[in-house]
């Protein structure tokens, strides 16, 4: 189920038109100001024809659920998907065959951090949150130690192959990482036309240590597949 939200920054509303080109993996897209790079990734992704995003979805499954330090993983934080991002249901139920320890974030606007909630029937525990995003509902769920997540999978607006990532605009991922998971290995999912040659970066920004796209893995160390 997709939830829609109105007016919110964070999670993307700010639309400027579809560019005048398409933009490839790693290529062609110059340093630029990060909100029209947002703007302009995301418009491309928003265009993108539905069955296209379900096959590339369904590639960034298979490449994930094949990658050793994701399958090693115990304890595995991902994200309920939104909107035109890559589609984690299929991610979160072959986790929960296996046996893995999902978690999902909820958003504590108010403290500017996210609270992490072991889920096992997302169907039933989650419910629309901040920017109508799918949360898990605390009543429904268990709370988790930050500290016991070993991977973590990130949504974004843009990437670079060289780690380099922007969100929607709340920084919640950036301090959460920097300030509760720091040890956690960094895996952010996207579709190729996410991915751009660099990325305007602040201080406070956590860099990537891979990407999967429907391309493959990439590993931000050496910008290879």
């Amino acid at each position: 189920m997709t939830f829609h939200c109105k007016d919110c920054r964070e999670c993307g509303q700010e639309r400027d038109g579809q560019p005048d080109r398409m933009i490839q993996a790693g290529i062609g897209e110059r340093m630029m100001n990060g909100d029209e790079t947002r703007r302009r990734i995301l418009a491309l992704r928003d265009g993108a024809a539905g069955d296209e995003r379900e096959r590339w979805s369904a590639a960034i499954s298979e490449f994930l659920l094949d990658f050793a330090p994701f399958c090693r993983a115990g304890t595995v934080m991902a994200f309920a998907s939104f909107r035109s991002e890559v589609d984690t249901g299929p991610i979160v139920e072959a986790a929960l065959a296996r046996g893995q320890r999902v978690v999902l974030p909820r958003s504590l606007v108010g403290e500017r951090r996210m609270a992490l909630y072991e889920i096992d029937d997302p169907a039933s525990q989650l419910s629309p949150g901040y920017c109508g995003i799918p949360e898990p509902l605390p009543k429904r769920c268990r709370a988790v130690d930050p500290a016991a997540v070993e991977v973590v999978l990130l949504p974004g607006s843009v990437f670079s192959r060289k780690g380099q990532r922007l969100g929607y605009g709340g920084g919640f991922y950036d301090r959460f990482l920097a300030n509760e998971a720091p040890e956690a290995l960094r895996i952010g999912l996207c579709f190729g036309l996410q991915i751009v040659e660099q990325i305007p970066q602040e201080p406070h920004d956590q860099a990537m240590d891979y990407l999967v796209c429907e391309k493959g893995v990439i590993d931000c160390r050496t910008g290879s597949v």
